[in-house]
């Protein structure tokens, strides 16, 4: 028979766990930390998208870092930082819009666990499982957990792209009809890549007119070029690149296009990827190469993906050519040299932990006395 004292003992302990439990959600690593409110402060909009100052901040952060590793430290204006961010917060309105092209709906919800889970392996493999380290790593790349959160959900939904396109029938899914799409939307080239900025370009050129007058002279084949005079390592470790047609500079398409295969290009000036991760101006010398049967489906699954981003890629440009950033006028009241740090709001957890204790332990003793009166009760009861 379960009495009055047996339900209070559960009671008590069930409170008990309750009193043991809040620290451990205390000490949870992982969970959220809310935004505040100048954090979500909307400082524009990108077509119907708002971009909140945390946003913002990050990317003039980030911007005024870049500048200050390409030009010197502050030898460039708010107006210089204006124009990147300007340009650059649209990114991720643009790939949300690509998604829900594909069929792929940001939803922060559905998207949660999966960033939670990107989040937690992080923990661990970057921060030591230290929430400490974690913040200190947010202060120093200039990021909220609330919006490095949103930029993980966004990419997460971007990364299902392949699928979805694979689903639709964009993309085949057997191997027969990726080889002849690849065929008929991937050029193989190998190249000299020589990097320039306004201040070397004539010695650059310079190099680069070398270059393809040692070849022209037959002195150097094209591999004996590659090793001399490029300046990207990438065809060190790959023969060539396979790349789609789409997500090429215009400029290298435009020569990549022009030649036939065994055919090398005159000196195209073009961008690229520098050594060190960076876009800048480039000189190229383009061979274009034969498409191989056995090389394609060696890479398939690659060549798949690479499809996915470069149907994404021109997509994205030309979604770039309608949406604009709309600042507000709180926006353009602001110093861009000289944000104040996105404020932090309050953690509902870190707040109910004291209430919660207060609550737990008044129950905890409001029960105690019960259980004692009970037993006074009875003892004092005289039989009848």
């Amino acid at each position: 028979q379960i009495t009055t004292k047996h339900r209070l003992r559960g009671v008590l302990a069930l409170l008990t766990s309750l009193l043991l439990l809040l620290p451990c959600l205390a000490a949870c690593n992982t969970r959220a930390i809310p935004a505040g409110e100048l954090a979500l402060t909307t400082v524009g909009k990108v077509g119907d998208r708002e971009i909140t100052y945390e946003e913002l901040y990050f990317l003039c952060e980030n911007y005024k870092d870049e500048l200050d590793a390409s030009r010197g430290a502050g030898n460039y204006t708010a107006e210089d930082i204006k124009a990147l961010v300007w340009e650059h917060i649209v990114t991720y309105p643009v790939m949300l819009k690509v998604c829900e092209e594909a069929g792929l709906l940001y939803d922060e919800k559905e998207l949660r666990d999966e960033v939670n889970n990107t989040i937690r392996d992080q923990f661990l493999e970057m921060h030591g499982d230290n929430r400490d380290n974690y913040l200190e790593w947010l202060s120093a790349t200039s990021m909220t957990d609330h919006y490095y959160r949103y930029a993980l959900g966004v990419n997460i939904l971007y990364g299902k792209l392949q699928a979805a396109y694979v689903e639709k029938g964009i993309l085949p899914s057997d191997d027969a009809g990726m080889l002849a799409y690849v065929k008929e939307n991937f050029v193989n080239t190998r190249h000299v890549a020589i990097f320039f900025d306004e201040t070397n370009r004539a010695e650059k050129l310079q190099k680069a007119q070398k270059a393809l007058d040692q070849y022209a002279r037959g002195e150097k084949t094209m591999n004996g070029l590659i090793g001399s005079f490029s300046e990207e390592i990438g065809l060190a470790t790959e023969p060539s690149y396979y790349m789609a047609k789409g997500s090429m500079e215009q400029a290298y398409a435009d020569a990549v296009l022009a030649l036939k295969a065994g055919e090398v290009s005159d000196i195209v000036e073009s961008r690229g990827i520098n050594m060190q991760g960076l876009e800048s101006d480039c000189f190229y010398i383009i061979e274009r190469m034969e498409m191989k049967d056995s090389e394609i489906l060696q890479k398939l699954d690659d060549l798949r993906a690479d499809a996915a981003d470069a149907l994404a890629y021109e997509k994205d440009q030309t979604l770039r050519k309608t949406l604009t950033f709309v600042p507000t006028p709180f926006a353009q009241s602001l110093d861009l040299l000289a944000l104040e740090a996105p404020d932090t709001g309050r953690d509902p957890l870190i707040l109910w932990i004291p209430v919660g204790i207060v609550i737990a332990l008044v129950a905890v003793g409001g029960i105690t006395a019960g259980v004692i009166l009970l037993h006074k009760r009875k003892t004092n009861k005289k039989p009848s």
